[in-house]
């Protein structure tokens, strides 16, 4: 289902669900990151859902997430501020890692294939887009993933696109999300 024009990056209120289809393979993006062959393979038969709730501060009008996404019957829920400030988190597939978050337009994106990928999509130099920035504590891999709504196949769709590079190697993907409903 088209995600409607009130479920927008400010108002980013929603349960969406991977479009695997319309999505790319996280294989290979996976496999950079040291993710074993079995969990890359059981990853593959997965269809994220996820619910996102927005808020805004009162204090500093800050943007404030509620993420909760359920992979192979297991969730996470994770709460996060649009505000760029680092918080360390550890994951059982990525170890420990560095993440920030923070509102960027398509001009302060990486030069990685991540830039055109959104301008393509329609998207303009000073189009705000969610950036997520993760560095590895283990081995000095970086991730980036930008959160955009664009159209694809005829449909407005949440879309994350991500690049991670390790050393001089970058793998990119591009998730599409199928809006299911309200919160």
């Amino acid at each position: 289902m088209a995600a409607p024009p009130e479920v927008n990056l400010n108002q980013l209120d929603g349960k969406f669900m991977l479009n695997k289809k319309l999505s790319d393979s996280f294989d290979a993006l996976l496999a950079l990151q040291g993710v074993s062959w079995a969990v890359r393979k059981a990853a593959s038969y997965a269809t994220p859902r996820l619910t996102i709730k927005s808020a805004t501060r009162l204090e500093d009008s800050m943007i404030c997430l509620e993420i909760h996404a359920v992979v192979i019957g297991s969730g996470s829920t994770d709460n996060v501020s649009l505000d760029w400030s680092t918080v360390d988190k550890t994951d059982s597939l990525l170890g420990d890692y560095k993440a920030k978050m923070g509102w960027s337009t398509a001009a302060e994106l990486s030069e990685d294939v991540l830039r055109d990928g959104v301008l393509n999509a329609g998207g303009t130099l000073d189009a705000k887009y969610i950036r997520i920035v993760i560095e590895s504590s283990r081995d000095g891999m970086v991730g980036e993933h930008v959160w955009s709504f664009e159209s694809v196949d005829g449909v407005r769709r949440y879309v994350r696109r991500l690049a991670v590079r390790k050393g001089e190697k970058v793998v990119m993907a591009k998730s599409v999300y199928d809006y299911t409903g309200k919160v």
